[in-house]
């Protein structure tokens, strides 16, 4: 469980932390919004961003553009081969 703090800006193992847990609730929102499309619920597109860059070494807000990125999510299922879960399986296998 990660644990907010007053100086974690200042704390790479603790960014990367962050971005660990960022990564799961996305793979999450993708296995869901895969099932939803795959169900004819409709047709989706993700955008994942930041609100702003906090670098570690100065450990505050700066001003470097904050990088996006858009697509629909059946060509991040495909692109990734995210394998649909087995029965009782909570998450996507991510295969690279």
């Amino acid at each position: 469980m990660v644990k907010a703090g007053v100086c974690d800006d200042l704390v790479a193992g603790a960014q990367v932390q962050y971005l660990e847990c960022v990564d799961v609730m996305i793979k999450q929102l993708i296995r869901r919004l895969h099932q939803a499309e795959a169900g004819g619920q409709g047709h989706y597109c993700v955008c994942v961003t930041g609100d702003h860059s906090t670098p570690v070494l100065f450990g505050d807000h700066s001003h470097e553009p904050v990088p996006f990125t858009v697509a629909h999510v059946r060509h991040v299922v495909s692109h990734l081969d995210l394998s649909l879960p087995a029965s009782g399986q909570q998450y996507y296998v991510l295969h690279r």
